[in-house]
C-alpha cells in the first residue's frame, strides 16, 4: 500500500504590534517514500486576529480557512509557500497561538506526528486608527449651494492615547458649522481659517474597530467661486500613541463633486402653423413658450414678446400659465 509523510510548518513573527498588519506563511514538504497527488492545508483563526486574507486558491469555511491542493507534490519536495495576511485585534501583553494542519493526503499519510504545527505571537503595544469621509449634496455644485461632509474614525488594536483630525476646507467654500459627537474638541465659529482640527483623549479597551466618533462639516459655495471641473478635499487621522501599525487609512477624500457656475439661460420658442403654410382668410394658432436649458431655477419674470406680421390680425390669446 503506498504511503506518503506530508510535513507542515507555519512561521510568523515572534512579535507583532496590537492593529498591526502581517503575513504569516505555511509550508508543506513531502517526506516520502511516495508523491502525494492531493491534500488539504487547514488553519483555524485564532483569537486576536481579524481580516485574514487567505491566499488564492484558500476561502474561509466556518472558523477555518481552508486549502485544497491538487498539485502533485513529489518525494523531498516542497510546495509553493502559502502566504496569508492578517491583523492584530487584540492589545499588548496577549499571546496569539496560531495553528495548523495538513490533512486528507493522497496516498494516506502514515505519520500524524508533523501534520500538526504551532506558532506563538508575543503581542507588543500598537494601534491602528483609521478616517472615512463621505459628501452630501447636490451634483453638479452651483454658487450658493450647502454640502455636508461627515468623518469617521476608529481604532483597532491598543486604544489611543489621543486622536487629531485635520481637514482642510478648500477655499471656495465658506464653513458654516463644525459638530461632533464623542469626545472631539473641535475648532469653532467663526473660522478664521479654511483648517478645522479636532482632538480627542480616547482611552478605554482594546478592540476591533472601536468608534472614537463622528465629525459633521457644513459649508456652502461661495457666490463668488471661481473654480470649476472636479473638486475634492481630504481628511487626515493621527494619534500620539502607541505606534501607529498601518498609515494606509489615515487619510480619507470624498468623491469628486462637479462644480459648475450658476447659470440661467432662457429660450424663447414659437412653433405654428402646421405645415408651415397658411389661407387667405383662415384662422390658424401660433405657440409660444419659454424654457430654462441652464442648470440654475429662474427667479423673476419672463416676458416673451411676438411681433405680427403684417396682414396677419391677432384674434385671441390663451395663456396655460402666467
Amino acid at each position: 500500500v503506498e504511503a506518503g509523510d506530508l510535513e507542515i510548518d507555519v512561521s510568523a513573527p515572534d512579535q507583532v504590534a496590537a492593529g498591526q498588519v502581517f503575513d504569516f506563511d505555511v509550508d508543506i514538504s513531502n517526506l516520502g517514500p511516495n508523491d502525494a497527488d492531493s491534500y488539504r492545508v487547514r488553519i483555524p483563526v485564532p483569537d486576536g486576529l481579524i481580516n485574514v486574507v487567505p491566499p488564492a486558491g484558500c476561502a474561509q469555511f466556518g472558523t477555518d480557512f481552508v486549502c485544497n491542493i491538487s498539485d502533485d507534490l513529489v518525494v523531498n519536495g516542497d510546495a509553493p509557500t502559502l502566504t496569508f495576511s492578517a491583523q492584530v485585534g487584540v492589545s499588548a501583553t496577549s499571546t496569539i497561538g496560531l495553528t495548523g494542519f495538513v490533512d486528507n493526503s493522497n496516498p494516506i499519510d502514515r505519520n500524524p506526528d508533523n501534520d500538526t504545527d504551532v506558532e506563538f505571537i508575543e503581542v507588543l503595544p500598537g494601534t491602528d486608527v483609521s478616517i472615512t469621509k463621505d459628501r452630501a449634496g447636490p451634483s453638479p455644485l452651483l454658487e450658493g449651494d450647502n454640502v455636508t461632509w461627515t468623518i469617521g474614525t476608529e481604532y483597532t488594536g491598543n486604544a489611543p492615547d489621543d486622536v487629531t483630525v485635520v481637514d482642510t476646507i478648500p477655499s471656495i467654500y465658506e464653513i458654516i458649522s463644525v459638530t461632533s459627537t464623542g469626545a472631539y474638541d473641535c475648532t469653532e465659529a467663526p473660522f478664521g481659517s479654511q483648517t478645522i482640527e479636532c482632538t480627542s483623549v480616547v482611552g478605554g479597551a482594546a478592540g476591533e474597530n472601536v468608534d472614537i466618533g463622528t465629525i459633521t462639516i457644513e459649508a456652502r459655495l461661495r457666490d463668488d467661486a471661481s473654480q470649476t471641473g472636479f473638486l475634492t478635499n481630504t481628511a487626515t487621522i493621527s494619534s500620539n500613541g502607541p505606534d501607529e501599525q498601518n498609515t494606509g487609512n489615515n487619510t480619507a477624500s470624498d468623491d469628486p463633486s462637479v462644480v459648475q457656475p450658476r447659470n440661467v439661460d432662457i429660450e424663447g420658442v414659437k412653433q405654428g402653423p402646421r405645415g408651415g403654410v397658411g389661407v387667405v382668410g383662415d384662422s390658424y394658432g401660433y405657440t409660444i413658450f419659454a424654457r430654462n436649458t441652464g442648470n440654475a431655477d429662474l427667479t423673476g419674470t419672463v416676458v416673451l414678446t411676438d411681433t405680427l406680421p403684417a396682414g396677419v390680425r391677432f384674434n385671441q390669446i390663451t395663456a396655460l400659465r402666467g
